[in-house]
């Protein structure tokens, strides 16, 4: 018995360190070791306090090949490198599809990334993949990759960057042969936007107004929350900011707030309000429903021809808008400011919802576009008015408001 001259009764335990190498347990009195995948193992048999351990060497692979799918590739393409092991008879007869844990290293990441055997292009240069099978035959092999950038004619326009699209040329690649194929040579001004998302061309547009810039020098923050500040300085913006006159009609506006003007001339033109306390809880997110009903009053202050008030009744929740803001979201449905957001096959209003920044952009740039076609005076360069962001947003579904 073991330990020496033990008597009790044999309550053994055995486990694995790495029981996807090896797998170990005790049975009528036996020690078990299966080996399972390819690597090292140490297999620990215990009694009590007494503990002993043993090394499992799994192996069962005697070579590999490997084969690149093409060396040659363009920034942004992938290759997989297809491998085939041959496995020793045993191995083989009992253990046809053992699993192969290889070991991948690129020399110059810069240039190649590879994961799994799969290998992008990052930038143009020359690199070499290495890579050998875990703790099993002595072998390494290397491919040697080129990365060129996209081959385009070259009277290809470059266009951007912009607010969600990089500085980039898109023409046809004369050696991948894409005929989408895009050489970027900076990022967009915004690094969190995305430029296939149902935003893209509204962030834009709003940015290149001046009506809407970043909560950081490269962040936009697409699903953060607008608030009654923001709502007011960006509908101030698009009035061209005219002077302001008189005393700040809430007690927690202070002056010389970037929101100050703003608030002043949207309470003078009743374009917003307060709260009963005097307040105007300029931190305070705004809902949908509520960003409707401000538009609204806007567009009619200013002489705007509004649109046909539309039938709700087509949205779920459209019950859900409270009794202030129907005719104010009727509207804003019936001149395309606002479509609904998918969500389960359905398009709903989600009255009551935080209006997201992406959201916020996209209804402002319909409004420029349908509403007050007229552009803006550009606010002043050397002194840009940030836009806040709630640190507490949430992220609601990204779909067309």
């Amino acid at each position: 018995p073991w330990p020496y001259n033990y008597t009790g009764s044999h309550n053994f335990t055995a486990y694995s360190d790495k029981p996807k190498v090896a797998k170990a347990w005790i049975e009528d009195g036996y020690l078990f070791v299966e080996a399972v995948g390819i690597g090292t193992a140490i297999v620990y048999v215990q009694l009590g306090n007494n503990k002993t351990t043993a090394q499992f060497d799994v192996k069962g692979v005697t070579d590999f090949t490997a084969s690149p799918g093409k060396t040659t590739l363009c920034v942004g393409e992938t290759d997989t490198i297809k491998t085939t092991e041959t496995l020793d008879a045993f191995t083989a007869a009992r253990y046809p599809d053992v699993h192969i844990e290889y070991m991948w290293r690129t020399s110059d990441p810069q240039v190649l990334t590879v994961e799994n055997g799969v290998v992008t292009a990052v930038g143009p240069g020359k690199a070499i993949i290495n890579f050998k099978i875990n703790n099993t035959v002595d072998k390494v092999l290397k491919i040697s990759y080129t990365v060129n950038y996209h081959q385009l004619p070259e009277d290809t326009p470059i266009t951007g960057p912009t607010a969600t699209q990089p500085k980039q040329a898109v023409g046809h690649c004369s050696i991948c042969g894409k005929d989408d194929a895009a050489n970027i040579f900076e990022p967009a001004i915004f690094t969190d936007t995305n430029a296939k998302s149902w935003y893209a061309e509204h962030v834009d547009k709003v940015y290149d107004l001046g009506l809407m810039n970043g909560v950081g020098e490269h962040t936009f923050a697409p699903n953060a929350n607008v608030t009654r500040a923001m709502a007011a300085t960006v509908l101030y913006r698009v009035a061209g900011e005219p002077a302001v006159e008189g005393e700040i009609p809430f007690s927690d506006v202070p002056e010389g707030k970037y929101y100050t003007n703003a608030v002043i001339w949207a309470a003078q033109n009743e374009i917003v309000n307060g709260y009963p306390d005097g307040t105007f809880r300029p931190d305070t997110n705004i809902t949908r429903e509520q960003l409707a009903a401000i538009l609204y009053r806007s567009a009619s202050k200013n002489d705007h021809v509004l649109a046909e008030i539309a039938d709700l009744s087509g949205f779920p929740d459209a019950s859900d808008v409270h009794s202030y803001a129907k005719d104010a979201m009727g509207w804003a449905v019936g001149a395309g400011l606002i479509n609904g957001v998918g969500s389960g096959g359905k398009s709903w209003l989600q009255p009551s919802s935080n209006a997201t920044r992406a959201q916020f952009a996209t209804i402002i740039s319909r409004y420029m576009s349908t509403v007050d076609p007229l552009t803006p005076a550009m606010p002043d360069p050397e002194n840009p008015i940030p836009t806040p962001t709630d640190p507490d947003m949430p992220v609601p579904v990204d779909q067309d408001p």
